[in-house]
């Protein structure tokens, strides 16, 4: 996935993300994993460089991510995919996610979303971004109709570590590191 708005907004985790559609790019993900002989879940985050067109590996985490969510919500159920393999039941399908919803952590969204426009390149572009991410096709981070008691312990949680450190919050916003 693609990260479009982070926490805090100039490094961090993605709070706001997209699928990404890029053969090459998964291509040599692929080439990657084969040569290391790593069979099984994982998270990968690559950085572009403009210099030389390329993309460059800066982590690798052998495990489920908190881009799982992104997956899920665009088709792909990865923990339920690992879950049949390992009962037997099915073969992992190589292929690409495939899918227009963005995954959005609601409330670090909201948190931070005054920072991510202040530095953002492009602020009009980044405005927009908020329109297309919240009005368009999306999946929340853990709110859920069904279940809303995760979603209250994050909202209380997240607003009692910035009400407990309002000065590391402040900074984060204004400086975005």
């Amino acid at each position: 996935g693609k990260r479009i708005r982070g926490e805090p907004p100039k490094l961090g985790i993605g709070i706001c993300s997209e699928v990404i559609n890029n053969p090459d790019l998964a291509s040599e993900v692929k080439k990657f994993l084969r040569a290391v002989k790593y069979n099984g879940p994982f998270g990968m985050e690559v950085l572009y460089d403009k210099r030389d067109k390329r993309y460059k590996l800066i982590d690798i985490n052998p495990r489920l991510t908190g881009l799982t969510g992104l997956a899920i919500g665009n088709g792909l159920n990865i923990p339920l995919m690992w879950l049949d393999l390992l009962q037997g039941k099915q073969n992992i399908k190589d292929g690409l996610i495939v899918g227009n919803r963005v995954y959005i952590h609601l409330i670090s969204d909201i948190l931070y979303m005054p920072g991510n426009i202040l530095h953002a390149p492009n602020k009009i572009k980044s405005i927009k971004d908020i329109f297309r991410t919240y009005f368009g096709p999306k999946k929340f981070a853990v709110l859920s109709l069904d279940d809303p008691m995760p979603f209250i312990i994050d909202v209380i949680m997240s607003l009692r570590n910035k009400i407990k450190h309002p000065l590391f919050y402040l900074r984060e916003l204004i400086k975005g590191e």
